[in-house]
């Protein structure tokens, strides 16, 4: 039963993020919109959190190179530039590990873990609310 509300959740959340109506970085409209989690989605409190969402088109999202999901650095540079709100809100919910990568030293940002005290289905609805 959790399952299906937070489906039903996942869905409204991304309808919500893609009523931006173009790509966020490029801004190309024409184009299938994907609503792209800035904190993962396996993060369940911020899962659902709109601030946590950008509306992006594919080549953004996944595709080009420089995608969110292939140069996750340079997305969060894009971030603390165009976004000053979202990136302030990013900083203040992660935390910054050092990592050894090969031979250099990359930031990792982590989520906070923060306990969740509302169910799947009371998140639906919030987001109901919302429209």
């Amino acid at each position: 039963m959790a399952k299906s509300w937070r489906k039903k959740a996942d869905t409204e959340w991304s309808r919500i993020i893609r009523q931006v109506g173009h790509c966020e970085m490029c801004g190309k409209s024409r184009v299938k919109l994907h609503a792209h989690h800035i904190i993962d989605r396996n993060s369940f409190y911020y899962r659902h959190d709109l601030t946590n969402g950008l509306c992006l088109c594919a080549g953004c999202h996944t595709m080009n190179k420089w995608s969110w999901h292939k140069d996750r650095t340079a997305c969060l540079k894009w971030l603390r530039k165009e976004r000053p709100g979202v990136w302030k809100w990013f900083k203040g919910n992660t935390v910054v590990e050092d990592k050894q990568v090969g031979n250099r030293q990359v930031k990792v940002y982590k989520a906070i873990s923060r306990k969740r005290n509302w169910t799947d289905e009371d998140k639906f609805y919030e987001l109901k609310e919302i429209i």
